[in-house]
Formats: structure tokens, sequence, C-alpha cells
């Protein structure tokens, strides 16, 4: 089922550059933030929730993380308010941040900036990758340090974002 949108009086359907997934294999989409301890690790987690039965499996990783930090106790708390909990497929409770680089980049068929600055930092470092990298819809404010509120209201950000972008009705 593809819509098509008005972008700047320019008729664009959603990911036209990108494979789809295929019968033998999920849709592998990598989600990149700056730290990848808040918003990327919640997008993947709430995606592979929503996702998985629209053949979609979802990760992280950061511009510049702090390797090995573990994902914040309130973007763990914000996902199970949301209903999104660990499974064993998706231990995202025990997700540590890791950086984007070319190897990981080359085994994802889309990668998600979580703002515009994400993803044309995405673009200007992995030019070879430029056909499937894009921003979400609306650029999603950092978390960072704030409430299990603050990070509630940003997952909701993020959900509305990615049921635009892949069409899910959930």
């Amino acid at each position: 089922m593809e819509t098509v949108r008005q972008v700047n009086d320019i008729s664009v359907s959603p990911f036209p550059a990108f494979p789809e997934k295929t019968e033998d294999r999920p849709l592998r989409v990598l989600f990149v933030c700056t730290g990848n301890t808040c918003r990327s690790p919640m997008a993947a987690a709430w995606l592979n929730s929503h996702g998985k039965a629209h053949g979609i499996e979802a990760s992280s990783a950061g511009l510049f993380p702090a390797p090995g930090s573990p994902i914040s106790p309130n973007a763990v708390e914000a996902l199970k308010l949301a209903g999104v909990e660990p499974s064993p497929d998706d231990r995202f409770d025990l997700h540590t941040a890791r950086p984007v680089d070319e190897a990981t980049l080359r085994s994802y068929d889309r990668i998600v900036g979580i703002s515009r600055r994400h993803a044309m930092e995405l673009i200007y470092s992995y030019p070879a990758h430029a056909g499937k990298i894009c921003a979400m819809p609306r650029d999603i404010p950092d978390p960072f340090g704030g409430s299990v509120e603050d990070y509630s209201r940003c997952l909701a950000e993020i959900a509305a974002g990615l049921k635009e972008m892949f069409l899910l009705d959930v």
C-alpha cells in the first residue's frame, strides 16, 4: 500500500529509492541519533514492537556515542508506559550505545536520522549510502536528562513519525 505525499509541490512516494522487504527477510532499519541512549533506541524498540508483523526489524546507533553507555532508564520507563516491553527478540532494556560505521550502514536497507541534522551528517560522512538515508518527518527534540514525562512526549513524537513513514496503522 503506497501513498503519495506532496512535498514542495512535488509528488513523493515513501522511500522511492529504498528496497522493500522480501518474503525471505525483513526490511532492516537503522535509527541514528547523537549519543544512542535515548531517541534512536526508543525508535528501534517502538518499531520492533509494532513493525514485526509488517516484516520490519530495527536497531540503532549514534553519531557521537560513548560506546557501552546504557540506554537511559527514563527511555526504558517511557517505552514500558507506552506498552512496549522487552522481549527475547528485542532486549532494549539491555541496549548499550554503539557508533555508526561503514560496516553497520552496509547491513541496513534504510537509515533514519532522528533529525535532519543527523541525516545530513550521515550523508556527508557516508555518501555511498546517501540513497538509503532519510530523516524522521519532523525533528525529534532530545530528552536527555529530562523526566519520564519528557521521554514519553519524545516517544509519542517518534511513534507518530514512524506511523507516517512506514504507513503503520497501530
